[in-house]
């Protein structure tokens, strides 16, 4: 047999213990075995289901729910402006005076001269859903409010949902609708027969969508381009090897006496002049539905739509503005300013119109009156 030399046995051991370390002994089979990370146990696996955006959202919506809902039909008579809403709602649903219980001479006449209450002074969709609820519970006291509970529970849900998308974390998602459950003015509104809580529904709802088209036109958009000077290179990247011609110098060059190879930057890539700016973008379009419908229930809604037309003009600045376009506030304005209007202006006055389709089937398509009705 070959014996290996004596000078190779003894650096072989002074290698081994250089990489092993001081005091290290060598690993063994049951160390360099693959280790296995037990399975979680009960409550981490409970813990994981319950960190969840949808039960942080459900979680919320039956506590609001539960608040709203006990004993809803009490106190039986009609409180604060449930005198007015209560009653148009059973006169849009063409019950008699004696079951929408209109008694006085004031409430007779504007029956026969609005098909109303005294609450002709507001657009007709918030008594429209009061009177769904009195259609599918009767005209008593959980009637004429059960509409107002679904829509305040439904508003804790979707305020949960914005700090879900704003903040993306399941335990702020709870505590935000949690404190909008027990906030004690929506509470109030919404075990009452009035339209404050619809308003409020269909602006959350409406800012709910504008959330979402900011997410769906982002997902559209070009990347960024890469800083000045790095080239689109990472800052981790290694340099790209020199070539060298036929006589021995490198393409890139080296500089002088230091022998480093230095590449020139790569060009900068064009700025793009235009980002995706369709027409029609979904949630944009549902987003001037709801909140047409805040402004079909009482016109204090208008605000919400002058505050969407502000937001999403700011959203659609800075998304130009970060990719590095100069004229980013006039493609602003030239490529969003018509789609603003159409579908922040002009949608929610077509809902505000469809709104008074049974006045108009009642007193007929007189759109003189109407317009007058609208000064009165």
């Amino acid at each position: 047999m070959l014996s290996r030399p004596a000078g190779h046995c003894a650096f072989e051991r002074r290698f081994l213990a250089y990489h092993r370390g001081p005091m290290q002994p060598a690993p063994t089979q049951a160390e360099t075995a693959p280790t296995q990370s037990a399975p979680p146990g009960a409550l981490e696996g409970l813990r994981r289901w319950l960190n969840r955006p949808v039960v942080a959202v459900i979680a919320v919506g039956l506590i609001a729910g539960g608040l709203r809902f006990v004993h809803l039909g009490y106190p039986h008579g009609r409180v604060f402006d449930e005198i007015y809403y209560s009653k148009s709602a059973c006169i849009l649903l063409g019950h008699s005076n004696e079951i929408c219980d209109v008694t006085s001479g004031d409430e007779k006449y504007w029956r026969s001269d609005k098909q109303d209450t005294g609450a002709w002074v507001h657009p007709p969709l918030g008594k429209w859903a009061i009177a769904l609820g009195e259609l599918a519970f009767g005209t008593d006291s959980f009637g004429w409010r059960v509409s107002s509970a679904v829509a305040g529970t439904a508003t804790v849900m979707l305020l949960a949902v914005i700090v879900q998308l704003l903040v993306g974390s399941p335990i702020w998602t709870f505590g935000g609708g949690l404190l909008i459950a027990t906030e004690s003015l929506n509470f109030v509104q919404s075990r009452v027969s009035m339209l404050d809580i619809f308003v409020t529904f269909w602006i959350v709802l409406g800012f709910v969508f504008l959330l979402l088209d900011r997410r769906w036109i982002e997902r559209r958009m070009p990347p960024l381009p890469p800083a000045p000077g790095d080239g689109g290179a990472s800052a981790t990247s290694s340099p790209p090897a020199a070539t060298r011609s036929s006589d021995g110098s490198t393409a890139e060059g080296i500089a002088e006496g230091s022998g480093v190879v230095s590449a020139p930057p790569s060009p900068r890539p064009p700025v793009p002049q235009r980002v995706p700016s369709p027409l029609l973008r979904p949630w944009r379009i549902a987003a001037g539905l709801a909140l047409g419908a805040a402004f079909a229930t009482k016109w204090s809604g208008v605000t919400a739509i002058a505050g969407a037309i502000f937001v999403s003009f700011l959203w659609e600045l800075t998304r130009r503005r970060r990719i590095g376009m100069q004229r980013y506030v006039w493609s602003t304005i030239g490529r969003e300013g018509p789609a603003l209007v159409l579908w922040f202006l002009l949608l929610p006055a077509a809902v505000y119109l469809v709104s008074y389709l049974g006045w108009f089937l009642h007193f007929g398509f007189d759109f003189g009156s109407w317009v007058h009705l609208q000064g009165d």
